[in-house]
Protein backbone atom coordinates (compact mmCIF):
# COMPACT_ATOMS: atom_id res chain seq x y z
CA UNK A 1 0.00 0.00 0.00
CA UNK A 2 1.49 3.38 -0.95
CA UNK A 3 1.56 6.40 1.35
CA UNK A 4 -1.39 7.85 -0.52
CA UNK A 5 -3.34 4.66 0.14
CA UNK A 6 -2.96 4.79 3.93
CA UNK A 7 -5.51 5.59 6.63
CA UNK A 8 -7.00 9.08 6.67
CA UNK A 9 -7.58 11.13 9.79
CA UNK A 10 -11.17 9.84 10.09
CA UNK A 11 -10.06 6.17 10.08
CA UNK A 12 -11.02 5.43 6.49
CA UNK A 13 -8.61 4.14 3.86
CA UNK A 14 -7.87 6.24 0.83
CA UNK A 15 -7.48 4.31 -2.42
CA UNK A 16 -6.38 6.47 -5.33
CA UNK A 17 -7.71 4.01 -7.92
CA UNK A 18 -11.26 4.23 -6.59
CA UNK A 19 -13.91 6.79 -7.38
CA UNK A 20 -15.81 8.13 -10.40
CA UNK A 21 -14.01 9.97 -13.20
CA UNK A 22 -13.92 13.77 -12.94
CA UNK A 23 -13.42 16.02 -15.96
CA UNK A 24 -11.15 19.03 -15.45
CA UNK A 25 -9.81 21.30 -18.16
CA UNK A 26 -10.89 18.86 -20.86
CA UNK A 27 -9.04 15.95 -19.23
CA UNK A 28 -10.49 12.98 -17.40
CA UNK A 29 -9.03 12.42 -13.96
CA UNK A 30 -9.71 9.89 -11.22
CA UNK A 31 -10.82 11.34 -7.91
CA UNK A 32 -9.60 9.84 -4.64
CA UNK A 33 -12.52 8.37 -2.71
CA UNK A 34 -12.14 7.31 0.93
CA UNK A 35 -13.15 3.72 1.58
CA UNK A 36 -14.94 3.52 4.96
CA UNK A 37 -13.27 1.33 7.58
CA UNK A 38 -16.33 -0.95 7.77
CA UNK A 39 -16.02 -1.69 4.06
CA UNK A 40 -12.30 -2.43 4.44
CA UNK A 41 -13.09 -4.96 7.18
CA UNK A 42 -15.82 -6.51 5.02
CA UNK A 43 -13.22 -7.18 2.31
CA UNK A 44 -10.99 -9.14 4.71
CA UNK A 45 -10.99 -12.95 4.37
CA UNK A 46 -10.80 -14.55 7.81
CA UNK A 47 -9.42 -18.08 8.11
CA UNK A 48 -9.38 -20.91 10.65
CA UNK A 49 -6.72 -23.58 10.02
CA UNK A 50 -7.79 -27.07 11.17
CA UNK A 51 -4.73 -29.25 10.65
CA UNK A 52 -3.42 -31.86 13.15
CA UNK A 53 0.23 -31.92 12.06
CA UNK A 54 2.08 -29.10 13.82
CA UNK A 55 4.55 -28.45 11.00
CA UNK A 56 1.89 -28.51 8.31
CA UNK A 57 -0.37 -26.22 10.32
CA UNK A 58 2.45 -23.76 11.03
CA UNK A 59 3.47 -23.72 7.37
CA UNK A 60 -0.07 -22.88 6.23
CA UNK A 61 -0.43 -20.15 8.83
CA UNK A 62 2.94 -18.66 7.88
CA UNK A 63 1.97 -18.65 4.19
CA UNK A 64 -1.16 -16.61 4.94
CA UNK A 65 0.42 -14.35 7.54
CA UNK A 66 1.13 -10.88 6.25
CA UNK A 67 -1.42 -10.84 3.42
CA UNK A 68 -3.22 -7.51 3.48
CA UNK A 69 -6.67 -9.02 2.93
CA UNK A 70 -6.39 -12.38 4.77
CA UNK A 71 -6.32 -12.82 8.55
CA UNK A 72 -5.82 -16.16 10.33
CA UNK A 73 -8.15 -15.96 13.33
CA UNK A 74 -7.62 -19.50 14.62
CA UNK A 75 -5.37 -22.54 14.20
CA UNK A 76 -6.23 -25.88 15.82
CA UNK A 77 -4.80 -29.40 15.73
CA UNK A 78 -7.88 -31.11 17.19
CA UNK A 79 -11.04 -31.72 15.15
CA UNK A 80 -13.24 -30.88 18.15
CA UNK A 81 -11.36 -27.66 18.92
CA UNK A 82 -11.39 -26.75 15.23
CA UNK A 83 -15.18 -27.12 15.06
CA UNK A 84 -15.61 -25.04 18.22
CA UNK A 85 -13.27 -22.35 16.93
CA UNK A 86 -14.98 -22.13 13.56
CA UNK A 87 -18.46 -21.99 15.10
CA UNK A 88 -17.34 -19.30 17.53
CA UNK A 89 -15.35 -17.19 15.07
CA UNK A 90 -17.43 -17.75 11.90
CA UNK A 91 -14.46 -17.39 9.51
CA UNK A 92 -14.87 -16.78 5.81
CA UNK A 93 -12.81 -19.90 5.09
CA UNK A 94 -11.83 -22.97 7.12
CA UNK A 95 -8.85 -25.01 5.93
CA UNK A 96 -9.46 -28.64 6.96
CA UNK A 97 -6.90 -31.44 6.64
CA UNK A 98 -8.69 -34.43 5.13
CA UNK A 99 -5.71 -36.78 4.72
CA UNK A 100 -6.32 -39.84 6.94
CA UNK A 101 -4.85 -39.05 10.37
CA UNK A 102 -5.39 -41.01 13.59
CA UNK A 103 -7.46 -38.97 16.02
CA UNK A 104 -8.50 -36.32 13.49
CA UNK A 105 -11.66 -36.61 11.38
CA UNK A 106 -11.59 -34.04 8.61
CA UNK A 107 -14.80 -35.40 7.09
CA UNK A 108 -16.73 -34.71 10.30
CA UNK A 109 -15.30 -31.19 10.52
CA UNK A 110 -16.38 -30.54 6.92
CA UNK A 111 -19.86 -31.95 7.50
CA UNK A 112 -20.52 -30.08 10.75
CA UNK A 113 -19.40 -26.77 9.30
CA UNK A 114 -21.37 -27.29 6.09
CA UNK A 115 -24.50 -27.99 8.15
CA UNK A 116 -24.08 -25.44 10.94
CA UNK A 117 -21.96 -22.71 9.37
CA UNK A 118 -22.88 -22.43 5.72
CA UNK A 119 -21.24 -18.98 5.54
CA UNK A 120 -17.79 -20.54 6.07
CA UNK A 121 -16.31 -22.19 2.98
CA UNK A 122 -14.38 -25.37 3.80
CA UNK A 123 -11.21 -25.97 1.79
CA UNK A 124 -9.93 -29.54 1.91
CA UNK A 125 -6.19 -29.68 2.58
CA UNK A 126 -4.92 -32.90 1.01
CA UNK A 127 -1.89 -34.44 -0.63
CA UNK A 128 -3.94 -36.64 -2.99
CA UNK A 129 -6.95 -36.76 -5.28
CA UNK A 130 -8.49 -39.80 -3.64
CA UNK A 131 -11.51 -41.13 -1.76
CA UNK A 132 -10.70 -39.10 1.36
CA UNK A 133 -10.93 -35.91 -0.69
CA UNK A 134 -14.09 -37.00 -2.49
CA UNK A 135 -15.66 -37.83 0.86
CA UNK A 136 -14.84 -34.33 2.10
CA UNK A 137 -16.39 -32.81 -1.03
CA UNK A 138 -19.46 -35.01 -0.52
CA UNK A 139 -19.72 -33.63 3.00
CA UNK A 140 -19.44 -29.96 2.15
CA UNK A 141 -15.86 -28.98 1.25
CA UNK A 142 -15.99 -26.40 -1.54
CA UNK A 143 -12.43 -26.42 -2.82
CA UNK A 144 -9.06 -28.07 -2.27
CA UNK A 145 -5.41 -27.15 -1.80
CA UNK A 146 -2.16 -29.06 -1.39
CA UNK A 147 -0.52 -28.78 2.06
CA UNK A 148 2.76 -27.80 0.39
CA UNK A 149 1.19 -25.13 -1.80
CA UNK A 150 3.28 -21.98 -2.02
CA UNK A 151 2.04 -18.74 -0.46
CA UNK A 152 0.73 -17.37 -3.78
CA UNK A 153 -1.16 -20.56 -4.65
CA UNK A 154 -2.63 -20.87 -1.15
CA UNK A 155 -3.71 -17.22 -1.14
CA UNK A 156 -5.36 -17.67 -4.54
CA UNK A 157 -7.39 -20.67 -3.31
CA UNK A 158 -8.47 -18.92 -0.10
CA UNK A 159 -9.49 -15.76 -1.92
CA UNK A 160 -11.15 -17.74 -4.70
CA UNK A 161 -13.32 -19.97 -2.52
CA UNK A 162 -14.53 -16.90 -0.64
CA UNK A 163 -15.95 -15.71 -3.99
CA UNK A 164 -17.55 -19.03 -4.92
CA UNK A 165 -14.70 -20.52 -6.95
CA UNK A 166 -13.69 -24.18 -6.66
CA UNK A 167 -10.06 -25.06 -7.27
CA UNK A 168 -10.43 -28.75 -8.16
CA UNK A 169 -7.77 -31.14 -9.35
CA UNK A 170 -8.42 -33.48 -12.30
CA UNK A 171 -9.58 -36.32 -10.06
CA UNK A 172 -12.00 -34.10 -8.13
CA UNK A 173 -13.43 -32.64 -11.33
CA UNK A 174 -14.02 -36.17 -12.67
CA UNK A 175 -15.68 -37.10 -9.35
CA UNK A 176 -18.15 -34.20 -9.68
CA UNK A 177 -19.12 -35.38 -13.17
CA UNK A 178 -19.61 -38.95 -11.95
CA UNK A 179 -21.72 -37.76 -9.04
CA UNK A 180 -23.98 -35.70 -11.31
CA UNK A 181 -24.68 -38.80 -13.42
CA UNK A 182 -25.11 -41.08 -10.39
CA UNK A 183 -27.51 -38.76 -8.56
CA UNK A 184 -29.52 -38.01 -11.70
CA UNK A 185 -30.11 -41.76 -12.12
CA UNK A 186 -30.92 -42.42 -8.44
CA UNK A 187 -34.53 -43.59 -8.43
CA UNK A 188 -34.75 -43.27 -4.64
CA UNK A 189 -34.57 -39.49 -4.89
CA UNK A 190 -37.59 -37.33 -5.55
CA UNK A 191 -37.42 -35.45 -8.83
CA UNK A 192 -37.04 -32.14 -6.98
CA UNK A 193 -34.09 -33.50 -5.03
CA UNK A 194 -32.05 -34.53 -8.05
CA UNK A 195 -29.23 -32.25 -9.14
CA UNK A 196 -29.93 -29.43 -11.53
CA UNK A 197 -28.46 -30.08 -14.96
CA UNK A 198 -25.00 -28.68 -15.54
CA UNK A 199 -24.76 -25.78 -17.92
CA UNK A 200 -22.72 -26.22 -21.10
CA UNK A 201 -19.95 -24.13 -19.55
CA UNK A 202 -19.94 -26.11 -16.29
CA UNK A 203 -19.86 -29.40 -18.18
CA UNK A 204 -17.03 -28.33 -20.47
CA UNK A 205 -14.95 -26.80 -17.67
CA UNK A 206 -15.17 -29.99 -15.62
CA UNK A 207 -14.46 -32.24 -18.60
CA UNK A 208 -11.36 -30.28 -19.54
CA UNK A 209 -10.16 -30.08 -15.94
CA UNK A 210 -10.75 -33.83 -15.50
CA UNK A 211 -8.54 -34.31 -18.55
CA UNK A 212 -5.71 -32.42 -16.88
CA UNK A 213 -6.11 -29.05 -18.63
CA UNK A 214 -5.09 -26.19 -16.34
CA UNK A 215 -7.40 -23.33 -15.43
CA UNK A 216 -5.63 -20.73 -17.53
CA UNK A 217 -5.91 -22.87 -20.67
CA UNK A 218 -9.60 -23.56 -19.98
CA UNK A 219 -10.19 -19.84 -19.52
CA UNK A 220 -8.43 -19.12 -22.81
CA UNK A 221 -10.62 -21.62 -24.69
CA UNK A 222 -13.77 -19.89 -23.46
CA UNK A 223 -12.27 -16.39 -23.66
CA UNK A 224 -13.12 -15.89 -20.00
CA UNK A 225 -11.12 -15.11 -16.89
CA UNK A 226 -9.74 -17.88 -14.70
CA UNK A 227 -12.06 -16.61 -11.99
CA UNK A 228 -15.15 -17.23 -14.12
CA UNK A 229 -14.25 -20.77 -15.13
CA UNK A 230 -13.35 -21.66 -11.53
CA UNK A 231 -16.69 -20.18 -10.47
CA UNK A 232 -18.41 -22.45 -13.00
CA UNK A 233 -16.71 -25.42 -11.31
CA UNK A 234 -17.89 -24.12 -7.94
CA UNK A 235 -21.48 -23.83 -9.15
CA UNK A 236 -21.40 -27.39 -10.49
CA UNK A 237 -20.03 -28.69 -7.19
CA UNK A 238 -22.74 -26.79 -5.29
CA UNK A 239 -25.43 -28.53 -7.37
CA UNK A 240 -24.03 -31.93 -6.41
CA UNK A 241 -23.68 -31.00 -2.74
CA UNK A 242 -27.26 -29.72 -2.56
CA UNK A 243 -28.55 -33.10 -3.75
CA UNK A 244 -26.24 -34.99 -1.41
CA UNK A 245 -27.47 -32.92 1.52
CA UNK A 246 -31.11 -33.59 0.59
CA UNK A 247 -30.34 -37.30 0.21
CA UNK A 248 -28.84 -37.40 3.72
CA UNK A 249 -31.89 -35.63 5.12
CA UNK A 250 -34.23 -38.02 3.30
CA UNK A 251 -32.29 -40.99 4.67
CA UNK A 252 -32.65 -39.65 8.22
CA UNK A 253 -36.41 -39.26 7.76
CA UNK A 254 -36.70 -42.82 6.45
CA UNK A 255 -34.68 -44.18 9.35
CA UNK A 256 -36.84 -42.29 11.85
CA UNK A 257 -39.99 -43.76 10.32
CA UNK A 258 -38.65 -47.32 10.21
Amino acid sequence: MSASDGPTSDGSVRAEHLGPPRVRSGRQELTATPLPEAEVLALTVTVVVAVPDDDRRARLVASLDGLHDVVVVGAEGSDELAINAALALAPTVTLVDVDPTPGFDGRTVSLVLADKLATSAVVAVTSHDDDALYDALRHGARSMVRPDAGPDALAAVVRGVSRGEADLGPGAAAWVLREVDRLAADSSLDEAARPDALSDLEQDVLLRRAGGVDWEAIAAVHQLTRRLVATAAGTALAKVQRTQRLARELDLVRRARA
